[in-house]
């Protein structure tokens, strides 16, 4: 199970997550991200996108988004070079978005 699943985050973003099927074009194009800045009405500066793979970190660095890789199962060098912050447990992912842990693994 994908560690994001596994902490409860699903439930949380429910009805606000997007994929290939809602945008005319994949990434590493942008518009995954746009789209989803525009439906949440946030300017895609104020938005962080979490990415595993390069083309995806491409795509939200295309956004204008701040853009963090998550390298549990992926190589940091081929992340590093694109995204604003790398981690590797997602317990350590509210420590980066400057909130409390509760915020986001126990809502």
């Amino acid at each position: 199970m994908a560690p994001w699943l596994a902490c409860g985050l699903m439930e949380r973003f429910a009805g606000g997550i997007y994929s290939l099927e809602d945008v005319p074009a994949p990434k590493p194009a942008p518009d995954v991200y746009l789209h989803a800045a525009k439906l949440a009405n946030t300017a895609p500066a104020r938005c962080v996108v979490v990415e595993d793979n390069p083309s995806g970190a491409k795509a939200g660095k295309a956004a204008g988004t701040r853009t963090f890789g998550y390298v549990a199962d992926t190589d940091p060098i081929r992340l590093a070079p694109i995204c604003d912050a790398l981690f590797d447990d997602m317990a350590k992912l509210p420590k980066l978005l400057h909130l409390p842990h509760a915020a986001v693994a126990h809502s």
